[in-house]
């Protein structure tokens, strides 16, 4: 996922994303760019739903820890796992990336050149 796309997250009810043409009032959704992480998750939430590539749909749960020990020279929030833990952008949704997974275990497979170099 390589910020390509559409995403937005979801918060209990809220839902927010970024305006990106004159149908975003349409869409009932908030504008992210006005909030912080801080001030949508309040006290008491702890994880929010992250929907990248409305096309694809994909669903990502993203659960916040709280971290008392936190290093004042750091830019939070901080990202602390998942690197290429994500399928590589217009993959297909979850089928594709399926056939993507199958193509790239098998060195003998008709797609494995071509796949791997989407995965660049």
């Amino acid at each position: 996922m390589d910020g390509f796309h559409l995403p937005s997250f979801t918060f209990g009810e809220r839902i927010f994303t970024r305006p990106y043409d004159e149908m975003f009032g349409e869409l009932e959704t908030e504008d992210e760019r006005r909030k912080t992480l801080a001030g949508v998750l309040g006290p008491d939430l702890r994880e929010f739903g992250y929907l990248y590539d409305f096309g694809d749909r994909w669903r990502c749960r993203v659960a916040v820890v709280p971290r008392p020990d936190a290093d004042p020279g750091w830019a939070y929030p901080l990202c602390i796992g998942g690197a290429r833990a994500v399928p590589p952008d217009d993959v297909g949704g979850p089928p594709g990336y399926e056939r993507f997974r199958e193509a790239i275990r098998h060195p003998g497979h008709g797609r494995r050149d071509e796949t791997l170099i989407m995965d660049r």
